[in-house]
């Protein structure tokens, strides 16, 4: 990752002059074209390419690319560790049987309904886990083909930043998606051609995440989105990035526990994703 994100850095390094000839262009026509407006043609676009550039020292390129590294290493690392943990977890649950059995003693109907339980919990989180990770590659593997298609530099890095993001629900998309469509307003010179690859990430980030990941998680796992984004905000802050990541494992496993108890069955119904288009 983080000889990713430095090649990255240094590729714009070497490129520099040409985003700051493509950003005068760029902006020259933005002003001409708000000329009607009060003081636009007072704006010195110079001024401002100048300061852009003198931002853009070696120096500057070099010490963001060591944050950036830096910050998606400690996100990829967290990522790894939460995964490793919960295939320990969910590895020892098979074990669990005769634990449970012990616990239970001649409690054959405890028994049974304690294991279902643990099953539907491993079954749950395996399936989350696998369908986003899945999800997640497609994702980022259409904004890198998009970029590449639409001429937007460091195509393998946008589409390898929103694999790495989309883990984080909602605010991750978000995030994926920014960059290179401010990278797209300066190279893409066709209004026409902008507003489609605009549209067309936006709907990449739609399909994926809003129709295929919860059709093919099914209704057990498909949580809605306030659920999701307060488990987002909640165990953020407790766990921070970590948290971020396994919110919505935790929301899961706390559905399909709750979901086991006949009293809690409204809340189970306001986690979840309604269903009342489909009957």
């Amino acid at each position: 990752i983080g000889v990713i994100v430095v090649d990255t850095g240094q590729q714009i390094y070497d490129e520099k002059e040409k985003l700051l000839y493509q950003m005068d262009n760029k902006m020259g026509e933005v002003l001409a074209g708000l000329e009607f407006i009060p003081g636009v043609d007072q704006i010195e676009h110079d001024g401002l390419i100048a300061a852009i550039n003198s931002m853009l020292s070696q120096e500057f390129i070099v010490s963001t690319s060591g944050l950036v590294a830096s910050s998606l290493g400690t996100f990829t690392f967290n990522f790894i560790l939460c995964a490793v943990y919960l295939v320990a977890v969910l590895g020892s649950i098979v074990r669990y049987e005769k634990y449970i059995s012990y616990l239970e003693g001649d409690d054959d109907k405890g028994k049974e309904q304690m294991i279902k339980s643990f099953v539907e919990v491993k079954n749950s989180i395996v399936s989350y886990m696998k369908v986003k990770f899945f999800t997640s590659f497609c994702t980022g593997l259409c904004f890198g083909i998009l970029c590449f298609a639409f001429g937007v530099d460091f195509a393998l890095f946008w589409g390898f930043l929103a694999f790495l993001l989309n883990f984080i629900p909602t605010v991750g998309s978000i995030a994926a998606t920014v960059p290179p469509v401010l990278l797209g307003l300066i190279q893409i010179d066709s209004g026409g051609a902008l507003t489609f690859f605009i549209i067309l990430l936006i709907i990449t980030q739609f399909v994926w995440g809003n129709v295929i990941e919860p059709y093919v998680m099914g209704s057990s796992v498909a949580l809605n989105t306030v659920t999701v984004i307060l488990g987002l905000v909640i165990w953020g802050y407790i766990w921070g990035i970590a948290g971020m990541l396994l919110s919505v494992p935790l929301i899961v496993l706390a559905r399909v526990v709750l979901s086991q108890n006949p009293d809690a069955e409204m809340l189970v119904r306001l986690m979840g994703r309604s269903q009342l288009g489909k009957e």
